[in-house]
């Protein structure tokens, strides 16, 4: 979504009065953000997830769950139902939360995958729905297609903006230890308009890899290009310090410059949490847990 200047001006006094009265220096600088950048990409179409998120969301190859939010490609490698649900907070301000629940299906003819997230306060709520078909062409190269339906309420006028919009995704796996992601996603998509809101949801193109160093130790590495942004580089590695524990950091070339978080795995279920540091707005945490049926032990 990309606000005009008027919108982000009619949003200050909900800002100060409702998003966090006890830091006006906080509410005075996402406004000032704002404004100074004229617009800002719709929030939840960003990358997902509290593992993404650590890993500095340098995860167009990882082969995981929340592969349905950033290259949905990589969901034909898992083969147990999955179901996740994750949730973040930016700048530990309440109103400027995203919750998210997923579900990933193997089939005979290829994985269904599925997602619905939301983020925002409910007087300018942004919702996604996404859907997602991914399948193994052979043993190394997986693809996928999946659309997502978009939805904005418009506080002044109490209007819903809907647009939809389609991802392709593609997961090379050229060794055991290593392999490659590309997708494109959100675009296709209309731009929509009111008296305050133009709903123009940018397309971001990523290009990525990650390789298994050693029994313990993962190292993530991503270009990403956002319609009217510059390009992004991210790095990151994820180290299993123990059995079933993992740590992880990684470093972006945007203002979310350093991330970290931890994984522990229990039975079926594994817990994420992630840190993100950004140079002006200060800290967002994450968290995640993912369930896998029959998981193998």
């Amino acid at each position: 979504m990309y606000i005009t200047s008027k919108g982000i001006i009619d949003l200050i006094p909900f800002f100060i009065e409702k998003v966090h009265p006890m830091k006006p220096i906080l509410v005075f600088t996402i406004v000032l953000v704002l404004i100074s950048n004229r617009a800002y990409p719709r929030s939840n179409t960003a990358p997902i997830g509290s593992k993404s998120m650590a890993l500095a969301n340098a995860t167009v190859a990882q082969i995981h769950l929340e592969s349905i939010f950033n290259n949905q490609a990589a969901l034909a490698y898992i083969d147990q139902f999955q179901l996740g649900i994750f949730y973040d907070n930016r700048f530990l301000v309440d109103a400027l939360s995203t919750k998210a629940i997923a579900i990933s299906l193997p089939t005979q003819i290829g994985t269904v995958g599925m997602q619905f997230n939301t983020f925002g306060n409910p007087r300018w709520l942004e919702n996604n729905l996404g859907i997602a078909y991914s399948r193994l062409l052979n043993p190394s190269i997986a693809a996928s297609v999946g659309f997502n339906y978009y939805s904005t309420r418009v506080p002044e006028t109490n209007e819903l903006v809907k647009q939809i919009g389609a991802n392709l995704g593609v997961v090379y796996r050229y060794s055991s230890n290593a392999k490659i992601g590309l997708s494109l996603n959100h675009f296709g998509v209309s731009n929509q308009s009111s008296s305050t809101i133009n709903s123009e949801i940018p397309w971001s193109l990523n290009l990525g890899g990650s390789s298994k160093l050693n029994n313990n130790t993962n190292v993530y590495y991503q270009i990403q290009k956002i319609e009217a942004q510059n390009l992004q580089l991210m790095g990151a590695l994820d180290w299993a310090l123990v059995e079933n524990f993992n740590l992880r950091f990684g470093l972006s070339s945007s203002a979310n410059h350093l991330t970290s978080g931890i994984a522990y795995t229990y039975s079926n279920f594994e817990f994420n949490l992630a840190f993100v540091f950004n140079q002006y707005l200060g800290f967002s945490p994450s968290a995640s847990i993912v369930f896998t049926k029959n998981k193998a032990r």
